[in-house]
């Protein structure tokens, strides 16, 4: 489905918040067995309602050991320029910027600063207030010290910042003045731990420019946390990129990443994250399973299938056998290019069958893009790979077949599910019941109804509707009175006795009985005649014949393959919201997709009645598990 803008309505915004509070409650990776239908659902919101969060951000420059100290080198936040809700939040909460500005260090000494952290280090304090020229040893010990004792009673974000500040004043006090690596390797891991990101990311450039290089795996590992827990998707990638193939991050630092790239949609930035730790050796197993699912997921949604394909070939090297929920997403994106050849061929070469949900959404698309002859072989291949197909299966094969006409092959589907022991979907027997009438032979109905009945498969509306349009075309009238005897006393409808039954089948097909009546022909010719009842009296339609056949003809072959999309929109247009949700196990299990106007009567629904969103939700996501 293609993104596009749309202006959001407050009602439709409401049920959007409701949904994610629902969502946000539950467990992030719960199994989940249904996925397509509401995976498509919950991504249209993706699509439809972007927001920005990007932020050009500009700093001043660190002052080399060649210039003069500058003492206003602060971060400006004039300079930050945001859009979108970055831009709205902050325009809110000025008020606490412009606090803060008043609290800089501009006109404090380097003496003033050491007396700020004096109660933590005194007695380097006073040693570094004495001497008349700070050497990068006695930074050292000063920050060593620093550490020590805050790892005692903790880290002031306050007392970190002087301390950056000293260590900023002290590099330009002479020309000849340089940090040690350490040093700078103990200033940017007091940073990160307060919080400090964007000071961090000045120091690491400072100490490149001087050809330094940071080598502390921990420091950048916790530093690109931070970034994932802030929200700055760019930083934390600047800060792996910088990292390069000369420090490994840790296992929590990549799951941090990779979990905040697949929320925010970055494809190919996860990607190349996960790639880069199969190349380096990284074991997958130590990352969770679920996010490296969720990676393929985007891969495949995004129609990169060949990188899903290598990935998950690169985890299954780690013995990570890829779930059913994988199997799908690769399947449904195959069946989206119609490449079936090459499906097959990377189920072959994990050595791994799909399951029901898969193959069913294969055989769905394998029929309505090129028939049942070829759906067939598809499915002996499918086999041969150890799929073993069920009912739904089976009932894609007759349907599909009863609608190309091919009898003999639907029956020959039907008696091979029998075999298995498989119980036919209802929807398999109205396909079946259809199909003999469109084939002139509808005394055969009777039968197929029976066995239905036998096998303990309740018929519903639909199959009394096929029966009374059959005999309807075939003009088998007293059959069709029978027929809705038989649905007032299943109570799908009431019947009273002053009531035509006839007319009201005509009714029940959608006619106005006043348009179509049964007529003798009175002529002694017959010549109106179309058919005979059992007295032998000469009988007529008097109506519009071509509507009357268009119209059962119609009701028969709608009904040959389930279209759940008509089935909930059916259940919108009667403000059923809870029995349309219902039906997208179903509709998940027949391999059919969820349409945009079917989707957007669900939004109207329920925009009409936000009071019902956190039970539906609840529901929707029942179906799921």
């Amino acid at each position: 489905m293609r993104r596009s803008t749309t202006t959001t309505t407050s009602s439709t915004i409401a049920f959007c918040n409701g949904m994610l509070q629902v969502l946000y409650a539950l467990s992030p990776h719960k199994p989940i067995k249904q996925v397509r239908s509401l995976y498509s659902l919950f991504s249209l919101f993706n699509a439809k309602y972007q927001f920005s969060t990007t932020t050009c951000l500009a700093y001043p420059s660190f002052p080399s050991s060649s210039t003069t100290p500058n003492n206003n080198n602060q971060i400006d936040l004039s300079s930050i320029c945001c859009s979108g809700i970055a831009q709205s939040v902050i325009s809110r909460c000025s008020h606490f910027s412009e606090k803060n500005k008043g609290k800089g260090f501009a006109n404090a000494s380097l003496k003033d600063l050491l007396l700020e952290i004096s109660d933590i280090v005194p007695e380097y304090t006073r040693r570094l207030r004495r001497v008349s020229e700070v050497k990068p040893e006695d930074v050292l010990g000063l920050l060593l010290g620093f550490q020590f004792q805050c790892g005692k009673v903790g880290f002031e974000a306050s007392k970190v910042e002087s301390l950056w500040e000293i260590f900023k004043r002290v590099n330009g006090q002479s020309k000849g003045f340089k940090h040690l690596s350490q040093s700078c390797e103990v200033m940017a891991s007091m940073l990160v731990r307060v919080g400090l990101r964007r000071e961090v990311e000045f120091l690491l450039s400072t100490m490149e420019s001087q050809g330094i290089l940071l080598d502390s795996h921990e420091v950048f590992s916790n530093l690109i946390e931070g970034c994932v827990d802030a929200g700055e998707s760019e930083m934390a990638i600047s800060m792996y990129d910088r990292m390069g193939h000369r420090l490994l991050p840790s296992l929590s630092c990549y799951d941090a990443l990779l979990d905040h790239l697949v929320k925010m949609k970055k494809t190919q930035l996860a990607f190349r994250v996960c790639w880069d730790m199969t190349e380096m050796g990284i074991d997958l197993r130590g990352v969770k399973k679920a996010t490296i699912e969720d990676v393929i997921g985007l891969l495949c949604k995004d129609g990169k299938l060949l990188e899903a394909r290598n990935l998950i070939k690169k985890a299954m090297a780690f013995e990570l056998k890829p779930s059913n929920l994988v199997l799908y997403e690769i399947a449904y994106g195959y069946c989206e290019k119609k490449d079936f050849d090459d499906l097959l061929s990377f189920y072959a070469e994990i050595k791994c069958a799909p399951d029901v949900l898969a193959g069913n959404r294969i055989m769905h698309s394998q029929c309505s893009n090129f028939g049942t002859g070829k759906a067939e072989l598809f499915l002996r291949e499918l086999e041969h790979l150890g799929f073993n197909p069920d009912e739904i299966t089976y009932g894609i094969m007759i349907g599909w077949s009863c609608r190309e006409r091919k009898l003999k092959n639907a029956f020959i589907y039907l008696s091979e599910m029998l075999s298995r022991r498989l119980k036919p979907h209802n929807c398999t027997y109205n396909a079946l019941i259809s199909a003999v009438f469109m084939g002139d032979m509808w005394k055969h109905a009777q039968e197929i109804f029976d066995e239905m009945v036998d096998r303990g498969t309740m018929p519903d509306l639909s199959t009394f509707r096929i029966l009374l349009a059959g005999y309807c075309k075939a003009r088998q009238f007293d059959e069709a009175k029978r027929i809705v005897f038989d649905m007032a006393s299943h109570g799908l409808i009431q019947n009273s006795s002053a009531e035509d039954s006839l007319s009201k089948a005509f009714i029940i097909l959608g006619f106005n009985p006043l348009s179509v009546r049964l007529k003798r022909d009175n002529d002694v010719g017959f010549s109106s005649t179309e058919f005979y009842d059992n007295l032998g009296n000469g009988l007529y339609l008097d109506t519009d014949l071509d509507g009357y056949e268009k119209r059962v003809t119609w009701i028969l072959e709608d009904c040959m393959v389930p279209d759940y999309n008509s089935f909930m929109m059916k259940e919108c247009t009667l403000v059923n919201l809870k029995g349309a949700l219902m039906l997208v196990d179903e509709m998940v299990r027949w391999g059919q997709d969820l349409s945009s106007s079917t989707f957007s009567a669900l939004m109207k629904g329920f925009s009409a009645s936000p009071s019902h969103i956190r039970g539906i939700t609840l529901l929707w996501i029942k179906s799921l598990t």
